[in-house]
C-alpha cells in the first residue's frame, strides 16, 4: 500500500490507493474509499500539505515495484474475474489468468485500434455484481503525465494491462473521423441482425461516408461505424448523424431514437458522438465474457454471439487456443526490486 505521507494532493493519494485496493486487495469499491479516505485523514488530517522533498533512491525503487505489480503476472491469478452468470452465452467462468492471458497475447492486435486515441478502462471489482452495480471506470491515468490515458506502444499498455482490466474503450476527437449509430436491441436476435443491416446499407450509401464497419458489441446489440471521407467538428457530426437517423428511421414501430430501449422497441443512439464519449475498442474483451468483433456485412446474418468468445478471438488473432499463461516464479525485474524492498513476493 503507498503511503501517503508522500502526497501532496488528496486526489493523487485517493488514485493511487483506490487501484491498489482495487486491483491487488480487490476489496468493495465502498470499502476501498473508507480505508483510503480514513488512512489520508489519519495522516493528513487539518495541517498543510507537506513541502515536496526530493525522491530517495529507496523511494523510487518503490514506485518501481508498485508498477511491476501493476502491470506483471496477476497477484491473484485464479481469482474470478466474471462469473458463470455474468457471462451472456453460459459460457465458463472467466479467471484473472483468463483476462492477462487473452490481452497479452492479442496486445500487438489491439495496441493499434487504441492508438493515438484518448482512452478509458473498466476494472472489474471482486464478487458478483449486484442488480444496477457497475464495474469501476478509469478515465484518468495512474502517473498524470497526461490528461487522459494514452496507449501508444506496449510499455504504455503494460500500465493498464492486469487481470481484472476487462474492457478498453476508445473516445471521440474533436475532429471526427466517424458516424456511430450505437444499436441497442431487444429480444429477437435475427431480428437485431437484420435491422443491423438495414442500418449498415443505408449508412453506406450517405454521401459523408467512404466505408463502414459493423462491430458486435459483446452484449446485445451492435455498432455501425460509418468512416467519413472528410472529418467534421464532434458536435457537426452528431447533430448531422442525428437528422439522418430520424430522416430514415424516425417513422419506424420498432425502434425508437435514443440511447435505451423501450419495451419492445430497440434503440438507434448517438452517444458515443461527443467529445470523449467512448465505445468499446475492437478485440477488446467485455464484463459480459464476450469480445467486441468486426462482423462482415456479409456474415452478418450468420453471426452467433458465441463467435465473440475470448478463445474464439484469439484463435483468430493467433492462430493459437487461448491457454492460461503459467508463471512458477516471479520475473527477474521483480525479484531485484523485491530484495532491495526487504519484501517477499504474493
Amino acid at each position: 500500500m503507498p503511503d501517503p505521507a508522500k502526497f501532496k494532493h488528496k486526489k493523487n493519494w485517493m488514485r493511487k490507493c483506490l487501484h491498489q485496493v482495487l486491483h491487488r486487495e480487490r476489496k468493495e469499491k465502498e470499502h476501498g474509499l473508507a480505508q483510503c479516505l480514513n488512512m489520508w485523514r489519519q495522516e493528513h488530517g487539518g495541517k498543510p500539505a507537506p513541502k515536496k522533498k526530493k525522491k530517495c533512491v529507496a523511494e523510487i525503487i518503490r514506485k518501481i515495484a508498485e508498477d511491476i505489480r501493476t502491470a506483471d503476472y496477476p497477484d491473484h491469478p485464479d481469482d474470478v474475474v466474471i462469473s458463470k452468470g455474468e457471462n451472456i452465452v453460459s459460457g465458463p467462468e472467466i479467471k484473472e489468468i483468463d483476462v492477462w492471458s487473452y490481452y497479452e497475447g492479442i496486445k500487438s492486435k489491439i495496441i493499434p485500434e487504441l492508438k493515438s486515441y484518448n482512452l478509458f478502462v473498466v476494472v472489474k471489482p471482486k464478487g458478483v455484481l449486484k442488480p444496477g452495480q457497475k464495474p469501476v471506470y478509469i478515465r484518468r491515468p495512474y502517473d498524470k503525465k497526461t490528461e487522459f490515458i494514452r496507449i501508444n506502444n506496449e510499455k504504455d499498455f503494460e500500465t493498464y494491462h492486469s487481470g481484472r482490466t476487462v474492457e478498453y474503450h476508445v473516445t471521440t476527437p474533436a475532429s471526427c473521423p466517424w458516424y456511430i449509430v450505437d444499436f441497442d436491441a431487444v429480444e429477437d436476435w435475427s431480428e437485431t441482425k437484420k435491422i443491423t443491416a438495414e442500418i449498415a446499407d443505408a449508412l453506406a450509401d450517405h454521401p459523408d461516408v467512404k466505408s463502414i464497419d459493423i462491430q458486435y458489441t459483446g452484449k446485445r446489440g451492435f455498432h455501425v461505424i460509418g468512416w467519413l471521407k472528410k472529418a467534421k467538428p464532434v458536435d457537426t457530426a452528431r447533430e448531422n448523424l442525428k437528422d439522418w437517423l430520424k430522416e430514415k428511421f424516425g417513422d419506424r414501430d420498432d425502434l425508437i431514437i435514443g440511447e435505451s430501449p423501450k419495451g419492445k422497441k430497440g434503440a438507434l443512439g448517438v452517444s458515443p458522438m461527443k467529445l470523449n464519449g467512448g465505445h468499446v475498442a475492437k478485440w477488446s474483451m467485455r464484463a459480459s465474457g464476450l469480445c467486441c468483433v468486426d462482423v462482415p456485412r456479409k456474415s452478418l446474418m450468420s453471426f452467433k454471439k458465441e463467435n465473440a468468445a475470448p478463445d474464439k478471438v484469439f484463435k483468430q488473432l493467433t492462430g493459437r487456443a487461448l491457454k492460461p499463461i503459467i508463471r512458477k516464479e516471479a520475473s527477474m525485474a521483480r525479484r531485484v526490486t523485491a530484495r532491495f524492498l526487504g519484501s517477499s513476493n504474493d
